[in-house]
């Protein structure tokens, strides 16, 4: 009875680990994708503030964009910088935050 066990154990154990091995790829593939598609909208969101930065005072451009609108709730001084250079200040975002991540 009590080898039953430990041999279904065994067997669950080894179950778990050969699906979390077949689900890292799966896993990292879907971080890939998403970065990429972030990376699109940024790009998106530089060019049409690029060519339009009153959209920075639009409030349904914001409420499309809500991520936009909480950094520039939370950092109203951020709002000139971007008007200024838009790419150049997605950029720095995107530079601090990896930064962050890796300390």
């Amino acid at each position: 009875m009590m080898l039953n066990y430990v041999g279904r154990l065994v067997q669950l154990s080894l179950g778990v680990v050969l699906a979390c091995g077949l689900a890292a790829p799966a896993i990292a593939q879907t971080e890939t994708l998403r970065q990429r598609l972030q990376a699109d909208k940024v790009a998106e969101v530089v060019q049409q503030i690029g060519q339009n930065p009153a959209l920075l005072d639009d409030p349904n451009y914001l409420s499309e964009h809500p991520m936009l609108a909480r950094r520039l709730q939370n950092h109203p001084e951020d709002k000139e910088k971007i008007r200024q250079n838009p790419k150049a200040f997605f950029e720095n975002l995107q530079k601090q935050a990896e930064e962050h991540l890796d300390d």
